[in-house]
């Protein structure tokens, strides 16, 4: 049976995947069982938040690379993904690292293990570009609206990314809501009705430039969808992931 790893740093995060990978597999297959999912939670990587240091992520990097290691020799996974929305920095190191590893088991013999890590932003990029997007408006957490990284790889594929540092109360009120993640209905509707007014104001759009709102943070897309009145695409990077990650694994 072919198996999917999943390296989960919160619990909220654990649920995500475990329910999203299975509602996908069943989706595609119609048979829930078509995958085995493995998840290694480990809370400890979150501690009190994203490492400040280059030695604190190298040091993370090493941790999450073993794990995604121990995933593919000890449970046998054909893929690996990082589940996790504050830690994307250190996916490029793991993928680099373990592409193709060779490794001494027992009985002693040398084998190839292939760990294949399916990068959160590459598949939400990968959505973009097929959608024709040059323009994104990236909401999430307040590190994800200020993210060099995510600029970075957005960059790499001609994808421009919104500049947010112009409106630091839509910043934190964002941010807010996803910390606080609301459930009663006044909450909810509240929340929604500011996400979409923010999506109004502060379009990806420019002439000649289609652009699309990504959600960086699953919590949002309980507030708003690709159904809601908006004026662009509204695409959610975990969900890309999850679609991603179980394709990868039913092609191998």
């Amino acid at each position: 049976m072919k198996r999917i790893g999943v390296i989960s740093t919160s619990y909220d995060a654990t649920l995500i995947y475990l329910e999203g990978i299975s509602k996908e597999i069943e989706r595609r297959t119609g048979d829930v069982n078509a995958t085995r999912l493995v998840i290694r939670y480990r809370p400890d990587f979150q501690g009190s938040g994203p490492p400040k240091t280059k030695e604190d992520w190298d040091e993370l990097s090493a941790k999450i690379s073993r794990e995604a290691l121990d995933l593919a020799l000890k449970d046998k996974c054909c893929c690996v993904a990082l589940a996790t929305d504050n830690l994307r920095e250190v996916e490029p190191t793991v993928a680099e690292l373990y592409e193709v590893v060779e490794s001494v088991v027992w009985p002693p013999i040398c084998r190839q293990v292939d760990v294949h890590v399916v990068e959160l932003w590459w598949c939400a990029i990968r959505k973009l570009l097929s959608i024709s997007v040059r323009r994104v408006l990236v909401l999430g957490t307040k590190d994800d609206m200020s993210s060099p990284f995510i600029k970075e790889q957005l960059e790499q594929y001609g994808i421009e990314m919104v500049d947010m540092s112009n409106y630091p109360e839509e910043v934190e009120r964002i941010d807010q809501i996803i910390r606080e993640r609301r459930v009663d209905d006044e909450g909810v509707i509240d929340a929604k009705e500011f996400l979409v007014n923010v999506a109004w104001q502060i379009p990806p759009e420019l002439p000649n430039c289609p652009g699309a709102v990504v959600l960086a943070n699953h919590i949002l897309s309980e507030y708003i969808c690709s159904d809601d009145p908006v004026p662009s695409p509204v695409i959610d990077a975990v969900e890309e992931h999850i679609r991603c990650l179980v394709a990868e694994a039913l092609e191998e």
